[in-house]
């Protein structure tokens, strides 16, 4: 699976693939990372990743467009050790 994007969000660094998914990976200690989740949705590679600099509360936003011309957004809870993700909203900009 190759990685085509990549973009960070204070502890967290969101990743778009080939196999048309986003994983959301955590940093840890000594630069490890530990992957807390993977979303899926788009029907082709997902190809641009972009989450504004400000949070909102205890989480955040993911903007993510692929290949198959398909633009979401996603929204992150972050409570202490878990992540819960939140399609806000998902179009197509053909």
């Amino acid at each position: 699976m190759a990685v085509l994007y990549m973009c960070q969000m204070g502890e967290f660094l969101c990743s778009g693939s080939a196999d048309k998914s986003i994983g959301i990976w955590k940093r840890e200690a000594y630069g490890k990372l530990s992957k807390v989740g993977v979303i899926s949705g788009h029907e082709g590679p997902v190809k641009c990743l972009q989450a504004p600099l400000s949070n909102f509360g205890s989480g955040f936003l993911l903007y993510s467009g692929s290949l198959d011309s398909f633009f979401s957004t996603n929204f992150f809870l972050i409570i202490v050790h878990w992540v819960s993700f939140y399609l806000i909203d998902g179009f197509s900009i053909w």
